[in-house]
């Protein structure tokens, strides 16, 4: 089966800084029927391989705001979450959010980063 990413339009990311690091990729899956491919998109996302992928995307951001942690992460050992011990655990989940003008995320804060 082939495996699909959120990062293969990666070439048209975008880096934003603010309010904080992230990336937006538009489209991310254009023209991806998912329900077929749901176990192999899932196990990608919260495999070594896209961990490496997403992080040399926000190489830039890392550089910025944490130089110091960039090394760590880079060779940090991922792991599926509640599937052994790792650095860095992993998750991917399908979610469904309809527009709304509240959010249900708690802030971001920068205590939420793993220490090395």
């Amino acid at each position: 089966m082939t495996s699909i990413s959120v990062l293969q339009n990666g070439a048209s990311a975008s880096l934003n800084m603010t309010p904080f690091p992230h990336v937006v990729i538009e489209p991310a899956l254009a023209g991806q029927v998912l329900s077929p491919l749901w176990r192999s998109f899932l196990e990608h996302h919260v495999s070594p391989a896209f961990y490496r992928e997403a992080t040399e995307l926000i190489v830039p951001a890392l550089k910025e705001w944490h130089p110091d942690r960039l090394d760590f992460i880079r060779r940090a050992r991922t792991v599926a979450r509640d599937m052994g011990k790792g650095d860095i655990d992993l998750d991917s989940q399908f979610v469904i959010n309809l527009p709304s003008e509240k959010t249900s995320r708690s802030p971001f804060s920068e205590s939420d980063w793993i220490e090395p």
